[in-house]
């Protein structure tokens, strides 16, 4: 195998420099320069030469940039170069630096979340990461999707809405086959809603309850990990403890300690041990780590700062940042989050460049956050709550869309002039097509009367009081974790000028209605979260205004993202969603005798066809097999006998409810990637072909809705929209985003 060479250019120059030799050695600055950012680094040295030969310089050089350009393609591969002559050791941090089996490395590494990206892009966005010239992906393993419901696991194999996107051990063999190794961030904390349910359990804690959840889950888990470590064969070179702990250890004492350490002998009894083991937190939170275990660090700004901290803290290991963010979140209300470029670059070169330091991209690509996965942040004054968006374009390097930026070609130079070990980096993959398909108008509704009818009877409890969605006897004794929760009382004796009062806060989102018409206004600026049906205060009040009924109460609530982030270990165990705080006072008296129901939106029940790719083998060996309830309609998609049924024609009047539109989009080619332009309607969610993509609102500042190309099919697609408020009467798509 050849290895990386050394070039030494040798410019002959009288003692006196003119011009035109100045000119020369502009050249070979150039010649270098294209060199170090394609190769490996050139050594240039200066001895004399008669002033005769100056003409003779340009082509010398130039025949020597061309020779160069020919010997890259000999360079050998990431796995070619550290796995020469066998393997003998994984990753390991020395004095000197980071050693793969023996061997220098620089560890530089972009985060790709599988679950945030397409399965059919997944190679793509990899392919495009090795490309940057970077040796390493970095992923996370969400808990939440890879155990939706208590003891039953999905790697891809399952019936759930993202079983399609959650093969993690594909994804890792993908990245093996397009030469990245893998750094692996498995938690256990990213969230696991089902667990909210159980009082005495107190997540990232060493309560014994968590920690037996935790242990069952990981020895499910870390197996898979270990067969496809390095020393194995396979690509993950090395493996995170929990996740920024360090911001909640302070709160913790000991008993955090007992956590990490907790799960650092699940690692080793789990065979995870010939992999680099390491704590991630913010250069401040020590208290996130464990003795003897790498401390690698986060942060986006004043690197020379936090490095310096980090080296104080262990000044004989290796700097690796293992996140340095790239660009950040956007929350609804707020404004586009972006990193200038040039202050990106010239962090992250003093990052790599000045400190030599291992680095990850947070993120490489962001992707999106579909259905209702999107999260939120706290705050400790007003606002106390940041909902994101789902879009998680991030303003990384690659576009949530997969498209390259300018931080993308300035990480690219960056890399090749910095990496000390260089290796063959292949060509750029072409971008994918975008197109803003015709609109198309808004043809039929299910009113919210004629949802609630629809909803199966498992997704409906009866309760002496309101309690939260995690609560609810559904989903196999799971709860629900996800969408939106009614609240009915039926047959009420309502008094003239009635108050309601819902005792603590609403979570998060709420509309009253009463005999099915709203009585709330819409949401649309942030300042109406301090009244009713809102977070941000409790016990609030609201006048009903109405004559003397006997009729139905309607409390509508959304779920609108649970928070990932914060200091106060008891936010992640108090974050139940719907009206959970107290009870429903009508004119000071509690109101009991509620059905509860459950609109979950998911794929069984609101799917008109389904993609053969996305279905597990069970529910195709029926298709295949004449089942009428599933007639095929095309090679890859089938009709689904569902419970949405009763469409009528779109009220020319507009509806004021929350209700469910439907709309066709025909396609006569190969469908290309697509947004969704939603400025014009209220606040929800959309439904591709029964896909859910995400979640829209004219807060903004995100008006767009990625649709990844295969969502779509050639022919006629089904778009659906569930609108909140007021829907607008058509559907328009753009070839370009709208994030702010």
């Amino acid at each position: 195998m050849q290895m990386p060479l050394k070039l030494v250019l040798r410019v002959w120059s009288s003692d006196q420099w003119s011009s035109d030799q100045w000119s020369c050695a502009a050249v070979i600055s150039v010649i270098s320069k294209q060199f170090i950012l394609q190769y490996h680094q050139v050594h240039v040295t200066r001895a004399a030469l008669p002033v005769a030969e100056k003409n003779s310089l340009f082509c010398s050089i130039s025949q020597v940039g061309v020779s160069l350009a020919a010997s890259s393609q000999d360079l050998p591969s990431v796995f070619e170069y550290y796995t020469n002559g066998g393997i003998e050791s994984g990753l390991v941090a020395e004095s000197d630096g980071f050693k793969l089996n023996g061997r220098n490395i620089t560890i530089l590494s972009g985060s790709i979340h599988y679950f945030r990206v397409h399965p059919v892009y997944w190679r793509d966005r990899l392919q495009k990461l090795r490309a940057l010239g970077f040796n390493t992906v970095q992923i996370y393993f969400p808990w939440n999707l890879h155990e939706p419901r208590r003891n039953v696991y999905d790697f891809g194999d399952g019936d759930n809405d993202m079983s399609a996107f959650l093969d993690f051990k594909k994804f890792i063999q993908i990245a093996q086959e397009e030469d990245l190794l893998v750094n692996a961030r498995p938690g256990p904390y990213i969230c696991a809603d089902w667990l909210l349910r159980d009082p005495d359990l107190k997540v990232r804690t060493a309560n014994d309850a968590y920690l037996d959840r935790v242990e069952k889950y990981f020895n499910v888990l870390y197996p898979i990990l270990a067969e496809l470590q390095f020393t194995n064969g396979g690509p993950i070179i090395s493996f995170q403890i929990e996740n920024e702990y360090g911001a909640v250890g302070a709160n913790t004492g000991s008993a955090g300690q007992q956590y990490l350490t907790f799960i650092y002998d699940l690692m080793k009894l789990n065979g995870l041990n010939n992999s680099l083991i390491y704590t991630s937190d913010g250069a401040d939170n020590v208290r996130g780590s464990l003795d003897g275990v790498l401390r690698t660090i986060n942060f986006q700004n004043n690197p020379e700062d936090q490095l310096n901290k980090l080296k104080e803290l262990q000044p004989n290991l290796p700097l690796w940042v293992m996140e340095y963010w790239s660009g950040w979140y956007d929350a609804w209300f707020g404004s586009h989050s972006a990193v200038n470029t040039n202050l990106y670059t010239t962090n992250l070169e003093t990052i790599i460049g000045t400190y030599k330091a291992s680095v990850n991209l947070y993120m490489f690509i962001g992707g999106t956050d579909f259905g209702f996965l999107s999260g939120g942040n706290i705050g400790e004054s007003f606002p106390t709550y940041f909902p994101q968006v789902s879009s998680y374009d991030y303003n990384a390097p690659l576009t949530e869309a997969g498209d390259y930026t300018a931080k993308y070609n300035a990480t690219r130079e960056l890399a090749a002039k910095y990496n000390p070990v260089q290796l063959k980096v292949p060509d750029l993959p072409a971008q994918s097509s975008k197109r803003a398909y015709p609109t198309t108008a808004v043809s039929e509704q299910l009113t919210f009367d004629q949802l609630l009818e629809l909803v199966p009877e498992e997704d409906r409890v009866t309760s002496d009081d309101v309690i939260a969605m995690e609560l609810l006897d559904i989903n196999d004794g799971n709860g629900q974790s996800y969408g939106f929760v009614v609240y009915r009382k039926t047959n009420l004796d309502i008094p003239e000028n009635s108050t309601l009062t819902i005792e603590g806060k609403v979570h998060d989102v709420g509309i009253l209605l009463l005999d099915n018409v709203r009585q709330t206004e819409p949401l649309t600026d942030r300042e109406q979260t301090r009244g009713f049906g809102y977070w941000e205060t409790s016990d609030n009040q609201f006048s009903l205004k109405n004559e003397a009924v006997t009729g139905t109460l309607d409390i509508f609530v959304e779920n609108w993202g649970r928070v990932n982030y914060g200091t106060y270990i008891d936010l992640f165990t108090q974050q139940k969603k719907g009206l959970w705080e107290g009870s429903v006072l009508l004119n000071g008296d509690t109101i009991t005798g509620w059905e509860i129901i459950a609109l979950q939106f998911n794929s069984t029940w609101i799917a008109l066809r389904v993609s053969h790719s996305f279905l597990t083998s069970s529910v195709r060996m029926e298709l295949m097999d004449g089942n009428d309830r599933f007639p095929p309609r095309s090679r890859h998609y089938f009709f689904v006998n569902l419970h949405l049924s009763g469409w009528g024609d779109v009220s020319t009047t507009g509806s004021a409810n929350p209700t469910l539109y439907r709309a066709t989009l025909d396609i006569s080619e190969t469908p290309s990637d697509t947004f969704i332009n939603m400025s014009a309607w209220g606040k929800g969610n959309v439904f591709i072909n029964g896909f859910n993509i995400g979640r829209y609102f004219s807060g903004g500042p995100t008006h767009t809705l990625y649709i990844p190309a295969p969502l779509l099919v050639q022919g006629t697609n089904e778009v659906l929209v569930f609108e909140m408020y007021t829907a607008a009467t058509e559907i328009v798509f753009s070839d370009v985003p709208l994030l702010g």
